[in-house]
């Protein structure tokens, strides 16, 4: 592998809180991170860094999770605007460069009202949102996803990961457009993942749905650019996964691995990806960039 790190850069603004773990998780997939305000972004210098802020810089743009501006008019809705216009100029030399993208929770909130997504084109009329989940109330634990079943993978970042789970942390999370977009997205392969139940089938029924939707994470067309509910930072190794914790338990002296009941479990935890499944998506899109970008 090439000495050679891309760089990214972490958009946050006052309330993102997920952008140092966003951070460690791109470093340890091999980039080089700046997170970097948004009036920071506006000037066109960080103070703090002491350096010159231009996206061009850079190989990969990230919009971290969190509830940027408080989420008081929408969620994601005050830098969806910021982005489609002061910095839509940046941002499209960026994407015209073919570079990469991702927005997670909050930032997938940001993509989809900034027409980012699914589009690729910002500025772009706005045909998918993100809204309330359906039970009106606000979800945090771990779901299990799953691809569409039409096999198409284009999306750089999920090259190879198939059922992982991941821990959503949501209130506004459902995905919501009318049935012909829908059916488009799935038809184009811009459908990346699904929320499913435990037999591994789409679902938008509770728990394995938290907001009434089937859709999780979408792409562009090109597949350069995604957009996800679930915090892969949040699932970067063993450590992070409550099946690996559970299987620690299950394996102990004092519990019979011959019950039916702990058989059933450890087969179930075996079925899983490897708990550090978003680490790995990390790494594909910052391979991605090495090998196409630097």
């Amino acid at each position: 592998m090439s000495c050679i790190r891309p760089r990214a850069m972490i958009l946050r603004a006052d309330g993102t809180n997920c952008d140092k773990e966003t951070m460690f998780g791109l470093e340890q997939a091999g980039a080089e991170v700046d997170i970097v305000h948004i009036e920071s972004w506006r000037k066109h210098r960080d103070p703090i860094m002491d350096k010159e802020i231009s996206l061009s810089n850079y190989q990969i743009f990230v919009l971290a999770g969190g509830f940027s501006d408080g989420d008081y008019i929408s969620a994601g809705q005050t830098i969806a605007y910021a982005l489609k216009t002061e910095f839509k100029d940046e941002i499209e030399e960026f994407i015209a460069a073919q570079k990469l993208a991702i927005g997670i929770c909050n930032g997938f909130q940001i993509m989809v009202k900034s027409g980012l997504l699914p589009t690729g084109k910002i500025g772009e009329q706005q045909s998918v949102t993100l809204t309330h989940n359906q039970q009106e109330r606000f979800e945090a634990y771990s779901v299990s996803l799953r691809k569409p079943a039409n096999g198409v993978d284009k999306c750089v970042w999920t090259a190879g990961i198939h059922n992982p789970d991941f821990y959503i942390a949501h209130g506004e999370g459902r995905f919501y457009t009318d049935q012909e977009t829908k059916q488009q997205l799935y038809d184009n392969g811009q459908v990346v993942f699904q929320y499913a139940d435990e037999e591994g089938n789409p679902s938008n029924q509770q728990p394995y749905s938290p907001n009434g939707s089937t859709i999780a994470a979408i792409c562009d067309p090109t597949g350069r650019i995604l957009g996800m509910m679930p915090h892969p930072e949040r699932s970067l190794s063993g450590r992070n996964n409550h099946l690996n914790t559970l299987q620690d338990i299950l394996r102990r002296d004092y519990v019979d691995s011959s019950a039916p009941e702990v058989k059933a479990r450890l087969n179930l935890i075996n079925q899983k990806e490897t708990p550090w499944v978003g680490l790995q998506l990390l790494k594909n899109g910052v391979e991605h960039a090495r090998q196409h970008l630097m």
